[in-house]
């Protein structure tokens, strides 16, 4: 949701907000019902006054239709390569999932999360891994990046531009107890 949706939820909401206490207040207080009786009489006798209902018409169609609005992800979308024989697509799911299993091989990493994207001048990932506490980071940051690209590449066939990684938390490394 942008900037200008939110903008008009909240005049919508408070708009509506107004017009349900008045509407409450009405079967309680002969003030409400004498202010709308009368809005409603100069209401009826002017046309330019539709121009209230259609804004809150349009804006009613605006957020209903930016809340169905479904986003294609690219996710499914992936990287085409032609071969002699065809047609060879793998999906940026699939080259996450090849990270992730080939970052798991380094002992030094605990969790670990990918995220592929196309770029023009050729592959990105990016990972953003937990290294246990006494991890030498850049020592190992360097061979997570070095085993993901040399993997993708070699079990795709697809240049990888960079692997960039993230570290946004250290991993208790705790060994279970057997009682």
């Amino acid at each position: 949701m942008n900037l200008l949706d939110r903008l008009l939820l909240t005049i919508y909401t408070l708009a509506i907000a107004f017009l349900s206490l008045l509407i409450l207040l009405v079967p309680f207080n002969t003030w409400a019902y004498h202010q709308i009786n009368h809005f409603i009489k100069l209401y009826y006798s002017n046309w330019q006054n539709i121009l209230i209902p259609f804004f809150f018409l349009v804006v009613s169609l605006r957020l209903l239709f930016s809340g169905i609005r479904i986003k294609k992800s690219n996710r499914a979308s992936g990287i085409v390569r032609h071969t002699e024989y065809g047609e060879l697509k793998v999906s940026l799911y699939a080259i996450e999932e090849m990270a992730k299993k080939s970052a798991r091989t380094i002992p030094a990493f605990r969790e670990i999360r990918a995220n592929a994207e196309m770029e023009q001048d050729g592959l990105i990932i990016h990972i953003a891994a937990m290294p246990l506490n006494d991890t030498n980071i850049p020592e190992s940051t360097v061979l997570l990046q070095e085993r993901i690209k040399n993997h993708i590449e070699e079990h795709t066939g697809i240049d990888v531009k960079q692997v960039k990684v993230s570290i946004d938390d250290i991993a208790d490394y705790k060994k279970s107890r057997v009682k």
